[in-house]
């Protein structure tokens, strides 16, 4: 999900119809189709004949730009709100468990719990950095958010909670 405070707009990825959507706050919640066909596929072009394949992470990112990983085809894709377009950013991902956007929203962090790792995805550059390799504090990461300008990231197996500081390279252990 990636909440869009100034609009009133929240976006959820609808993975099992295989389309983002949006939900208006400030009218009675009403949900309608920002992009996708329904049907799955991996169709880039304008949102309305874009098709995903089970999207399941969100991250809204500055300049109106809405970063989506898809479980079912394993990749990134952005969608340009502005221009109302979709394209594929990065395909064969391995499954991704969590998307937090950077504080300036230039980029977005994931976990690969699978793999022990958390990364930076910067689409302008079509970039993906590892910032965190399996270690023994945090050997399967999952959920990551933002606090206090830091990276936290939690372990999956052993409830530990990780301040991974401003650059997501910190070691700092907290429980």
């Amino acid at each position: 999900r990636g909440p869009d405070a100034a609009e009133g707009l929240l976006y959820v990825a609808d993975r099992g119809n295989h389309r983002i959507r949006i939900v208006d706050l400030n009218h009675d919640n009403r949900i309608s189709t920002l992009a996708g066909t329904g049907e799955k596929g991996t169709q880039d072009g304008p949102l309305v004949q874009a098709s995903f394949d089970e999207p399941e992470q969100v991250a809204l990112l500055a300049g109106s730009k809405l970063l989506v990983y898809e479980r079912g085809g394993r990749r990134f894709r952005l969608l340009d709100l502005k221009t109302r377009k979709a394209r594929t950013l990065s395909a064969g991902q391995d499954e991704v468990s969590n998307l937090a956007a950077s504080p300036d929203g230039l980029g977005a962090c994931f976990s690969q719990p699978q793999l022990g790792r958390v990364c930076f995805l910067d689409p302008a550059a079509g970039k993906i950095t590892n910032l965190l390799s399996a270690n023994s504090f945090l050997t399967r990461p999952g959920a990551l958010c933002w606090h206090g300008g830091s990276l936290m990231a939690a372990d999956r197996e052993n409830g530990l909670v990780m301040n991974l500081g401003p650059d997501g390279k910190g070691t700092k252990e907290e429980t």
